[in-house]
């Protein structure tokens, strides 16, 4: 009876172990199980056992299977960390990469738009410049439009008083040819 009271507590400790995610294989409790287990194995006293004892047996082999599994399942979530880790530092990279293309745009973008706003003023003070060199000349040329205008018009008054002087004069020789035909005849 010591025994199965001994496994008992053997089993229940195991039990906090396990449920502590502490190792088993390195406690004295599991090699001393161990041993006892093999030992009634080789012995193939588990006819000796009674039905407690045999079901105290398969709780410890239960046990066990859920020990190997619970470490195959901590070595996979470890490696599944590791994969998500390697993935999350690489799209920091990523993000750090985009975040250094991002910076470089907007440095280049904002030395385009520099140079673009200075070809504008330049633009727009050549715009200015011309506008007055236009509005001078349309002055110049409106001023010299005027006097040619007002040349024009003195020009045909004294065409016409030419014309007028010329018709004049041929009047003004007819009549002394007149003259002077009257006297010599």
């Amino acid at each position: 009876m010591k025994m199965i009271i001994s496994y008992e507590e053997k089993i229940e400790k195991l039990k906090e172990q396990i449920g502590k995610g502490e190792p088993l294989d390195n406690s004295e409790e599991v090699k001393e199980l161990k041993k006892e287990i093999e030992k009634l194995k080789k012995s193939k006293g588990t006819s000796k056992l009674s039905e407690e004892q045999k079901e105290k047996l398969a709780n410890y082999e239960d046990l066990e299977t859920e020990r190997d599994e619970a470490i195959r399942d901590k070595t996979t979530l470890e490696q599944e960390v590791l994969a998500i880790n390697n993935r999350l530092k690489l799209k920091q990279q990523e993000v750090g990469n985009k975040d250094n293309e991002i910076s470089r745009i907007k440095k280049e973008f904002s030395e385009k738009d520099k140079a673009l706003n200075k070809k504008l003023s330049e633009a727009k003070s050549d715009l200015t410049d011309y506008k007055k060199q236009w509005q001078e000349l349309k002055t110049k040329y409106t001023k010299q439009s005027k006097l040619l205008d007002e040349e024009q018009t003195e020009n045909n008054k004294l065409t016409e008083e030419i014309e007028k002087l010329n018709k004049k004069i041929t009047e003004l020789e007819n009549e002394r040819k007149e003259l002077l035909k009257n006297q010599k005849g």
